[in-house]
This record gives C-alpha cells, structure tokens and sequence, in this order.
C-alpha cells in the first residue's frame, strides 16, 4: 500500500511541467560618432587662456524605430539633426534638412528622431579662464556665463534579422 502511495505521487510529479518565461523583448541599440557641422554656422572665437568647455551628455533618450514600419522591412535609413542648446544645455530646437523627397516613411524616422532629442540634457557650455602654475600645470580660474550652442548627430536606422536597431553619431 505504501509502494502504490510513493508510485502515484511519483507519477504526479512528472505531470506538472512548469513554462519558460518568454525571452526579453529586443532593446534599440545605440551609438554616436562625429559628423561635421553643417556650412555657415558660426563658431565661438576662443581668445587666449580661455577654453570652451561642458556640452557633454547629462541625459539623452534613445531613438525607437517607428513600430509601424516594421513590418515594411525597409531598407537601412539615416536622418541627420542638429540640436540647438540654450545656456541651460537643453535643447530648444532640432533642426533636420526637409527633402523634396521625404517620404511618409522617412517623415516617421524623423519624427522619432525629433521625439528622443528634444529630450537631451546636456551641461552647459562655459568659456572658461585658465591660468598656467610655475610648475606648468594649468588651473581653471573662473568660468564664463553659460552660452548657447548647437551638435549634429546622424541616427542610423536598420532591421536585424528582422528587429530594429538605431545607432547615431554626433558631429
């Protein structure tokens, strides 16, 4: 009796199979590398002893490629931008060339591109003083009031073996 006990709870035991939790949802992967300004901007004139310093990331979003044209399997898109920060080091403006040719697809590419970017914090960006040690060593003596500035980044967009991946590049 004990025997038949042990064997139907046994047998009960290989019944119940517990389910796998599903695999983690693919995540955007994003870079950036520098590409140049476009013409005429104008560029701050450093005087001697001075140094521009800060505009670096405090926070920035990543892109999502649209969900829309997944689907589509479009092939590889770039949308270049560039990011007018006020002295804060909050971008105020995106700023993306319209084309004769943009079409409906590569509107939402911009649009995703606008949605991360007017996101981005960066520090501000200071014309700071230095002076240089008898020993050689440079010291920062003060730093100017925060000043306006603009970056450019290209952000890459491409299906994967059929997921979506972003990648951008500042400049």
């Amino acid at each position: 009796m004990l025997m038949a006990a042990v064997l139907a709870l046994a047998g009960c035991q290989h019944a119940v199979k517990p389910t796998p939790p599903p695999p983690p949802a693919p995540k955007p992967n994003v870079s950036y590398e520098a590409v140049k300004s476009p013409q005429g901007v104008s560029h701050y004139k450093v005087k001697t002893g001075h140094q521009m310093v800060g505009a670096a990331f405090v926070h920035h979003v990543v892109p999502v490629y649209p969900k829309a044209l997944v689907p589509q399997q479009l092939p590889p898109t770039s949308v270049t931008a560039t990011l007018v920060a006020n002295a804060q080091g909050t971008v105020t403006r995106v700023l993306i060339p319209a084309m004769a040719t943009d079409t409906p697809d590569q509107q939402a590419f911009d649009h995703a591109v606008r949605e991360a970017v007017r996101q981005w914090r960066f520090s501000p960006l200071h014309d700071s003083l230095w002076k240089t040690e008898p020993d050689g060593t440079s010291v920062r003596v003060d730093d100017g009031p925060g000043k306006p500035f603009s970056l450019t980044y290209r952000f890459h967009f491409k299906l994967v073996d059929g997921k979506p991946v972003v990648q951008s590049s500042h400049g």
